[in-house]
């Protein structure tokens, strides 16, 4: 379980540094349009965030199940 712990604390991390410096970037890039892009990158962010956690927790579970078979046989 440590490694995946370690492994949601590098994603979390990494995720939130590229937020923030796409954040930054569209602001420099865009500003007469800022609110448009800015709500679009965080939706589309968001978005990818949910589908990477929904993939790294069925994997998880896959992990626990097959752990608590080989226990049980």
């Amino acid at each position: 379980m440590d490694r995946f712990l370690k492994r949601y604390q590098f994603i979390g991390f990494v995720s939130g540094l590229v937020y923030v410096l796409g954040v930054f970037s569209l602001q420099k890039w865009m500003q007469n349009r800022k609110a448009i892009a800015l709500t679009s990158f965080s939706i589309c962010w968001n978005l990818l965030l949910t589908c990477l956690n929904t993939l790294a927790a069925g994997t998880r579970d896959i992990q626990i199940d097959a752990d608590l078979y080989s226990l049980t046989v």
